[in-house]
């Protein structure tokens, strides 16, 4: 049953999209997932992460805070305070 997982894995997605009233996925055409399913920082961007699903990138962005942004934590998979986490992106300058 191969399904199963797939269907966990998108209701995942849309469970994270709601809580933590995330921007609306969006595919990406240029991340690579490092693995096939899972949650993986943006390179350049800490406000921004991506969920694979069976291989495919989808964009999120973490919602704005009262006082301040919210960073990806990696660590914990959610939207975090900047001090609570550890932000390895390089920017670019570009908009992804």
């Amino acid at each position: 049953m191969k399904t199963f997982p797939i269907l966990l894995a998108l209701a995942t997605l849309l469970a994270t999209s709601v809580s933590q009233e995330t921007s609306t996925p969006t595919p990406s055409g240029w991340f690579s997932c490092p693995e096939s399913d899972g949650y993986f920082p943006h390179p350049f961007d800490c406000t921004k992460y991506f969920v694979c699903v069976r291989n495919n990138a989808w964009l999120l962005t973490c919602p704005p805070a009262p006082s301040s942004v919210l960073w990806y934590n990696p660590e914990k998979q959610v939207c975090d305070y900047p001090e609570a986490v550890t932000c390895t992106a390089t920017p670019t300058g570009k908009t992804f």
